[in-house]
């Protein structure tokens, strides 16, 4: 699916619950996931596959071998000898 096909067909993914939710000409939005295809015994195959197979895939940094540590990492860029400074309260809605 890519980014040409999900504007084309007008489709919300949504990588968190692993979906996609589109339209229908009478305003309803249908949800569709990989899993509502299989048929009960499909299903748990699949299960069953990925269990058996559960060591080939990447759990922690140290399992992706060939990615440099630089890649994955992250650090701020301040001046160590700097003091922390609290900056005032910022509010965006008047009403609160």
């Amino acid at each position: 699916m890519g980014r040409a096909w999900l504007h084309r067909m007008k489709v919300i993914p949504s990588t968190y619950h692993q979906m996609v939710s589109y339209p229908t000409e009478d305003g309803q939005i249908n949800l569709l996931s990989s899993h509502s295809f299989l048929t009960p015994d499909e299903l748990e195959l699949l299960e069953s596959v990925l269990q058996r197979n559960k060591d080939v895939f990447a759990w922690t940094h140290s399992d992706m071998s060939g990615i440099h540590p630089s890649m994955a990492s992250h650090w701020l860029n301040i001046i160590p000898c700097s003091r922390p400074v609290q900056q005032k309260v910022r509010r965006f809605h008047p009403d609160k």
